[in-house]
């Protein structure tokens, strides 16, 4: 009988803070979207926002790919979280502030917001072969994102709901808390220490005598 993930406290925590990423994302999206169109009353503003977060998470997707095992991940999802969680703050002072300028300025932010966040996938799909067995990975893996594409669709579906019912204050403070916790939960995530030791194994020879086979180096 296969033992349910769950009981894995640092899968459960890495759960949790893909939960909370997804969650501040998408919320993230929305509410600039819906703001921008407000003080715009332009799609093509709305629509600017969605393309250049679509091109911020595919070139730095392209990055990733290369860079990834150049750093500590679990260190990199800490980064990922507590930045976008400044940068979220920068964003709504950008929003409350009555654009010309500052809109500019919105879209270099958000890019580099979306830049970051976009890190935050391949670091968790490093960390998951660390903190699970083996032959759990695929089931681990999986469980992600099936989770992941839930919410996603909960969200858009909802989100704008959710935003029209709470201030634009309260939605900053919401996602900019989301980021924060899911980089802090990342320092609960205590991965397992291997046995780096040389084992040295002794081989009979057909005299009696006994060789000492060392590993390689």
């Amino acid at each position: 009988m296969k033992k349910s993930l769950f009981l894995n406290e640092n899968f459960k925590i890495l759960w949790t803070s893909q939960i909370l990423q997804t969650l501040a994302n998408t919320l993230l999206t929305i509410s600039v979207m819906v703001n921008v169109y407000k003080q715009t009353n332009s799609v093509l503003g709305s629509g600017a926002v969605l393309a250049l977060t679509s091109l911020a998470g595919f070139l730095s997707n392209l990055y990733a790919a290369k860079y990834i095992n150049s750093f500590h991940t679990l260190a990199l999802l800490r980064f990922v979280g507590w930045s976008r969680g400044v940068l979220t703050l920068i964003l709504g002072g950008l929003i409350v502030t009555h654009f010309t300028f500052s809109f500019i300025l919105l879209l270099i932010v958000l890019f580099v917001l979306n830049f970051i966040g976009a890190w935050y996938a391949p670091a968790r799909m490093s960390v998951i072969p660390l903190i699970v067995e083996k032959k759990e990975y695929i089931r681990a893996n999986g469980s992600l994102s099936v989770v992941n594409q839930i919410l996603l669709a909960g969200l858009w579906g909802g989100g704008g709901i959710l935003i029209l019912l709470i201030s634009p204050f309260a939605m900053i403070l919401l996602i900019m808390g989301s980021f924060f916790v899911s980089g802090f939960l990342i320092y609960k995530i205590k991965l397992p220490h291997k046995d780096t030791t040389l084992t040295v194994k002794k081989k009979p020879n057909h005299c009696g005598v006994q060789f000492i086979n060392l590993p390689s180096l």
